[in-house]
Parts: structure tokens; sequence; C-alpha cells
């Protein structure tokens, strides 16, 4: 042996990466980016994207607008940054 290990460095890395990034990616990604499509949706758009009444349903950022609004949403919004 040359002492040297073959086999070693980026290569050998990407066989072990490559299933972590798939379940990270539907695990993590795939419901972040459901949550952000449903959050800017009306009640009615709790469909998939697919589905034409999502596109009749859009509110986009109303549902902020609304949220921003709220007395009881920034009470707790402010109460969540003071005990955390």
């Amino acid at each position: 042996m040359s002492g040297a290990r073959s086999g070693t460095g980026f290569s050998s890395f990407v066989p072990l990466f490559g299933p972590f990034i798939l379940l990270w990616a539907l695990f993590w990604l795939v419901p972040l980016f459901y949550g952000v499509e449903l959050s800017l949706s009306g009640s009615a758009g709790a469909t998939l994207s697919t589905s034409p009444s999502i596109q009749e349903n859009s509110i986009y950022l109303g549902n902020y607008q609304t949220a921003l609004s709220d007395v009881k949403f920034l009470k707790s919004i402010e109460n969540t940054t003071l005990f955390v």
C-alpha cells in the first residue's frame, strides 16, 4: 500500500449525501412550499395547485394583511418575542 486511500474525497461523499438531499427535500421543502401556497389562497383554495379552483380563490397577501391588522395576533407576536 502506498499510504493513499482510494475513494476519499468528494466522489465518495456524493452517494452518501444524495439520499439526505432527497429526504430533506421530500420532508422539508415540499411542505414548506405547499404551506406558502396555502397561505396565499382563500379557505376554498385548500387543494393542490393543479386544481383550477386555486386560481379562482387566490387572495395573495390578503391573509397576511388581515393577520397583521388583528390585535390578538399582534399581541401574540409581542408575547412570543418577550418570552422567547
